[in-house]
């Protein structure tokens, strides 16, 4: 029900519009804009963000500031193919900063993340559960 559009340079209009012509939003982003559009409350909210944590993997690395456990997991799963579980549902709040080799194995990346915080990881077929 999200889309989001993260800006680094120029300017892009973002437009949102209903079925029944009486819903229409549009906004224009700027460089380091970031746009959620939720379709489901037919609404655009603009945010101001360090870009690249969004575009670091152009580069070939995973970039986290304070970046809370189930952002991280979500952008981790999106590159490596995984799904993920939390039972630790505490976990979400844990917050991470880092710069990372998107070349690293997922194995290493959450070794690295158990060190650093009280959470620890299992797989369970194509599904890490954080417990």
């Amino acid at each position: 029900q999200e889309i989001v559009t993260t800006l680094i340079e120029g300017k892009v209009k973002i437009e949102l519009s209903g079925n029944d012509e009486s819903i229409s939003l549009s906004r224009i982003l700027s460089p380091d804009d970031q746009a959620t559009v939720n379709r489901a409350e037919s609404d655009i909210v603009i945010s101001q963000v360090i870009t690249s944590q969004y575009t670091s993997w152009i580069d070939g690395k995973f970039e986290f500031n304070n970046a809370d456990l189930e952002t991280v997991m979500k952008r981790l799963a999106r590159w490596y193919d995984f799904e993920y579980e939390f039972i630790n549902i505490q976990a979400k709040e844990f917050h991470f900063s880092a710069r990372i080799n998107n070349t690293e194995s997922i194995s290493t990346i959450l070794e690295m993340l158990e060190l650093t915080t009280d959470v620890k990881f299992e797989l369970k077929e194509n599904t890490i559960v954080v417990i």
